[in-house]
């Protein structure tokens, strides 16, 4: 299971990436609730190991596509979005976590994609060798935190660049869109003194 550190960059640039001229004062709270979807569904965890339920909760509703769209269709009613490319960004964001997790390999990973229609856990063997499946009960507090930030420090190297070309290409966008209004404009103006 990747680490919050990718699920939110994730989610955040998919809610980046549907923002017309990304301006950080006018997107930065939508790429930001962009980012919690993306780590929305690990709050089961609070479940696993919170209320002593086991991993067989952690994945498991959370995870789904049904929730992913609701959760985003939500938070767009909630934020009053009306661009369908944005409801869609949230919906991508909050369901980027439950296909991310469905790429693991290890025996309890994967994510019920498909709740409520199944329960099964689907996975993809894709990653194996970076995830992390903390466990209190055999790891002290030390080992797990030094696996994480080993994790996080790989995901943040190799996710945030993602990002990064996102809302660079975003700001790009929008500038040359700006300076081609600016020569119409001129244009005009100068046809104007004619």
């Amino acid at each position: 299971m990747p680490l919050p550190i990718a699920h939110g960059l994730i989610g955040a640039s998919l809610v980046a990436a549907s923002r017309k001229g990304f301006t950080l004062r006018r997107d930065g709270w939508p790429v930001m609730f962009g980012m919690l979807l993306g780590m929305a569904p690990d709050l089961d965890l609070f479940l696993s190991w919170g209320l002593g339920f086991g991993t067989k909760v952690h994945g498991g509703f959370s995870h789904s596509l049904v929730i992913a769209l609701a959760a985003g269709a939500g938070l767009s009613i909630i934020l009053k979005e009306t661009s369908i490319s944005r409801v869609l960004a949230y919906m991508a964001a909050a369901a980027s976590h439950g296909l991310l997790d469905a790429c693991t390999k290890k025996e309890f990973g994967g994510s019920a994609i498909l709740w409520p229609f199944s329960n099964q856990k689907y996975k993809l063997g894709i990653f194996s060798n970076y995830e992390f499946y903390p466990n209190p009960a055999s790891q002290t507090w030390r080992e797990m935190l030094d696996q994480a930030a080993r994790i996080g420090l790989q995901e943040f190297l190799f996710v945030m660049p993602l990002f990064l070309l996102i809302v660079a290409g975003q700001m790009i966008a929008q500038r040359s869109r700006n300076s081609a209004a600016e020569v119409t404009r001129s244009e005009r103006s100068g046809k104007d003194t004619e």
